[in-house]
């Protein structure tokens, strides 16, 4: 069953963030850290688009993707930002356009489809994490 994600304030995100420390289905121990801050909203808008699209598909096609295909992708995106590594840092501005949308979409989204689905328990290692700023 799909929870609801907090849908947010464009006017007030400052960045979200998403964290996959170790993939057991896979066994991709290394994970990641994506974090946005320019275009934040944009990037959490394409990630409730993703949540919403999963939703419309039917029971057996989202069982089989919830069961292995996501951590297919998450791995995918641990490799790539993986490959970015130079002298003990990653380094994503050497990721092409279409590879740093692949991180948001396959890395973000799927991090906040298992979230929503009650596969992913967020902890410090795990899970989305949107920013805002405070108003006075």
């Amino acid at each position: 069953m799909q929870h609801e994600m907090i849908k947010p304030d464009p006017d007030s995100l400052r960045s979200i963030a998403g964290y996959w420390r170790a993939n057991v289905v896979t066994g991709d121990n290394r994970g990641f850290t994506s974090i946005v801050t320019d275009g934040a909203s944009t990037v959490a808008r394409a990630v409730q688009e993703c949540l919403d699209s999963l939703a419309k598909t039917s029971a057996k096609e989202r069982e089989e993707f919830l069961s292995m295909e996501i951590y297919e992708q998450l791995k995918a995106v641990s490799d790539l930002l993986w490959s970015t590594v130079s002298e003990g840092a990653f380094r994503p501005e050497r990721l092409g356009r279409m590879q740093s949308e692949q991180v948001v979409v396959y890395g973000m989204a799927n991090i906040a489809i298992l979230e929503a689905y009650g596969l992913l328990i967020p902890d410090e290692y795990n899970g989305i994490q949107y920013n805002y700023e405070m108003s006075a």
